[in-house]
């Protein structure tokens, strides 16, 4: 009964230093580290020489390239005969789709609302009622 708590003892001491040795990769996994896997194998494979360890736990330690994100937002939303960008024309491939219809007036809808808002005297806002008395009186 004398051999239980030494077992147990040489197990602990075990654990703790697979922990210790395999930190670098435990360290990477959880921060997410850029080329984990390459960390992963520099410390098992090269982890019992002292410099695999500290190589292994310097990429571990890195952190992630700052990336920007910037998002290219087209504000013009396109007519209703738009087919996408060089929308081949179905009867002959190689030949692009003719431009959308124009409508009744010969042009688009967006051009003939621009012009009606124009003729009424409206704004980006709306009505133009500076100097009126409905400006502060609605």
């Amino acid at each position: 009964m004398g051999y239980v708590p030494a077992v147990l003892a040489y197990t602990a001491l075990t654990l703790l230093l697979a922990a210790l040795y395999l930190s670098p990769s435990l360290t990477a996994i959880a921060r997410r580290a850029p080329d984990t896997a390459s960390v992963i194998v520099i410390n098992v494979l090269a982890g019992w020489l002292v410099i695999g360890w500290i190589i292994a736990m310097a990429m571990a330690l890195r952190t992630r390239p700052q990336r920007s994100h910037a998002q290219v937002v087209n504000p013009i939303f396109p007519g209703p005969g738009w087919r996408g960008p060089a929308a081949h024309h179905p009867e002959t491939p190689g030949r692009l789709c003719p431009p959308p219809p124009l409508g009744v007036h010969g042009k688009s809808p967006a051009v003939r609302r621009a012009d009606r808002h124009a003729k009424l005297g409206h704004g980006a806002a709306g009505p133009d009622t500076r100097g009126t008395r409905e400006a502060f009186h609605p």
